[in-house]
């Protein structure tokens, strides 16, 4: 049982136990004296049990489809919330095995707040909005830029959208057990439910995903996510294992605090303009054709643009250095399993990098769309890319028809794909 606060209801989660009280032994509470007279000890016992019952019968009315779909509507309906946990991965592939630790937080309210912060050794960004203004944060060049207005729910990275998907594509789901989670001075029950989705759900190349969810009973939101993910090839050649873990050691329903959604530089922070902070301003290749090359790839073939022609290939300059790009490509990465199929082609080009560092970075993350290197930037020269991230979407005729500066949220790329077919 994971740590959680919910500030909602119960305080602070104080450890983790296997849920279950041994023979004998009795829970005590700070509020609540050591020793009790017998008739109110019995009434005690005998409203836990009735308590462990309803749990019990609850889990017994519902099946596992049913808690996902709840839990799923549940995200769908979400209109405040502040979320914030850890995320632990271990990827082994090659014989290597490399492990990483995230922290995050999520939060809105329903006038138009939003804050949304991921802090990692290869992600660090902050966006808040109030309604009014809004911030971009960049840890890492000690920079922010500032803009009037606010966001919809897509123009920041949307950490829990994943959520709302949680009973799509399921083959097969059971509930393991009622764990309990002790929060502050109450024991909160917890479904345990173990999914596995249909191929049609897995990233390209994953061959299985077994994901456990730790699911409040009585709000139906997720306090503890387990993943574990297996591809038969690798980028590094071989089977790869990852194994992730998420733990949310705030999870509220309840109206956040207004101080979420203000920024406060640090210190030696520079306030710098847009068109510096997104890099916007470049030159503007849209109804253009698209300069032609062969560049070699992560998986060790070369790609030309000429072999695509008849195909839409959306191409993104990135590095890993790059905190918005690190911010953009969970989206191509959901792009790519969605319309890969259907003649979408995603091409991420990585600048003026060295192989292993973009290798280690991909393999790091589970990326499964194409990544090509772009070693002496002369590609990026043709397409006048002047920072980074920049992508652009070619057409079936090789024609340029967005060139896009900058991180730009979700709902621009798919505007830009449903003009050429894609999710009508």
């Amino acid at each position: 049982m994971q740590a959680v606060q919910d500030t909602g209801s119960a305080g602070e989660v104080r450890g983790r136990t296997s849920g279950r009280t041994p023979r004998g032994a009795r829970r005590t509470s700070p509020r609540r004296c050591a020793v009790q007279p017998a008739s109110l000890f019995m009434r005690i016992v005998l409203g836990m049990l009735v308590g462990v019952m309803a749990v019990a019968g609850s889990a017994r009315a519902q099946t596992a489809g049913e808690i996902l779909e709840r839990t799923a509507a549940r995200y769908l309906a979400l209109e405040q919330y502040h979320f914030a946990g850890t995320t632990a991965v271990q990827m082994q592939a090659g014989g290597r095995t490399e492990t990483m630790d995230m922290r995050m937080q999520v939060a809105r309210s329903r006038a138009g707040g939003m804050r949304v912060e991921v802090d990692g050794p290869t992600m660090q960004m902050t966006y808040v909005t109030d309604g009014r203004t809004s911030w971009m944060y960049q840890p890492a060049q000690r920079r922010y830029v500032r803009r009037p207005g606010g966001a919809s729910r897509q123009e920041a990275p949307d950490l829990l959208q994943s959520y709302t998907r949680l009973a799509s594509g399921v083959e097969d789901a059971a509930i393991l057990r009622m764990d309990t989670l002790r929060v502050g001075a109450e024991t909160v029950p917890a479904y345990v439910v173990a999914v596995t989705y249909s191929p049609q759900r897995l990233p390209a190349g994953t061959d299985s995903l077994r994901t456990t969810l730790w699911i409040d009973a009585t709000r139906f939101i997720v306090l503890r996510e387990e993943r574990r993910e297996h591809q038969a090839t690798s980028p590094a050649g071989g089977p790869m294992t990852v194994a992730q873990t998420t733990v949310y050691t705030t999870a509220s329903t309840e109206a956040p605090p207004d101080s979420l959604f203000v920024f406060h530089p640090p210190d030696g922070v520079q306030e710098v303009s847009p068109q510096v902070f997104f890099g916007s301003g470049s030159p503007d290749l849209t109804g253009r054709p698209a300069p032609g090359f062969r560049l070699p790839g992560l998986s060790g073939h070369p790609v030309a643009l000429s072999d695509l022609k008849g195909q839409v290939v959306l191409i993104n300059f990135w590095a890993t250095w790059c905190g918005p790009c690190q911010v953009e490509m969970p989206v191509l990465e959901q792009l790519h399993r969605e319309f890969g199929d259907d003649g979408l082609v995603i091409l991420a080009i990585n600048l003026m990098e060295p192989f292993d560092e973009a290798r280690a970075y991909v393999q790091r993350f589970g990326y499964t769309f194409p990544v090509l290197l772009d070693i002496d930037g002369a590609v990026a020269q043709r397409y006048r890319v002047e920072s980074v991230p920049t992508s652009l979407l070619i057409d079936r005729e090789g024609t340029v028809v967005r060139h896009l500066v900058g991180m730009h949220p979700e709902a621009d790329f798919r505007r830009a794909l449903q003009a050429l077919g894609f999710g009508e």
